[in-house]
């Protein structure tokens, strides 16, 4: 028998990611052609992974474990301006006028991905 010893602080992100991700599968599946249903999904999906990684960085035991977990959210947290940049464009239907921005939105959340992943960015963990 395994038994759990968290503090509320530590399952909130879990428990957030829980309903988080619930409610994009929810929309997603009630109609999954329309176009912001899918985006609204991936959105959700972002969050969902930040939130994981950030549950996981609160419970570990050690220095390498929370470096791994801090760069695992930011999978998620980088594409977070640009996916919520590409939903707003969708709700007020001006996502072709902005398709050029909307390219570079993202073509800077994966510049920000490889610069985030690389040793350089986290050099050691700071306990308070």
């Amino acid at each position: 028998m395994i038994i759990f010893n968290f503090s509320f602080s530590q399952i909130y992100p879990l428990l957030s990611m829980v309903f988080v991700l619930g409610l994009g599968i929810l929309v997603f599946f009630k109609n999954q052609k329309i176009a912001i249903n899918r985006l609204f999904f991936m959105v959700t999906i972002v969050f969902a992974i930040w939130q994981f990684g950030t549950f996981m960085m609160f419970i570990s035991p050690d220095d390498e474990s929370i470096t791994f977990w801090d760069r695992f959210i930011y999978l998620g947290v980088v594409f977070m301006p640009a996916l919520q940049y590409h939903f707003s464009l969708l709700v007020t239907h001006s996502s072709k006028k902005r398709k050029a921005m909307l390219s570079i939105a993202y073509i800077l959340s994966v510049v920000f991905l490889f610069l985030r992943l690389i040793p350089l960015s986290m050099r050691r963990v700071v306990h308070n």
